[in-house]
């Protein structure tokens, strides 16, 4: 199997979340990628996971961000 990760990161959804709907902690919006291919099947799956942080974007760009979400 191979894959790969790509991340995007945003403030506008964090802002959203803390100021509408009442979380007062979120700092960033995450969209992670995550497409796998199975080389013996020869075929490929692809996931979309969707999270929220209080990490600080100054402290945890979209890398250090990709680092913690490989690493959970």
């Amino acid at each position: 199997m191979t894959g790969r990760r790509s991340i995007r990161t945003g403030a506008a959804p964090a802002e959203y979340v803390r100021e509408e709907l009442g979380f007062p902690g979120v700092r960033q919006g995450v969209m992670v990628e995550k497409e796998t291919v199975d080389t013996a099947a020869g075929e490929m799956s692809r996931e979309l996971w969707y999270l929220l942080t209080g990490l600080s974007s100054r402290r945890y760009g979209p890398r250090g961000l990709l680092r913690v979400v490989r690493n959970h």
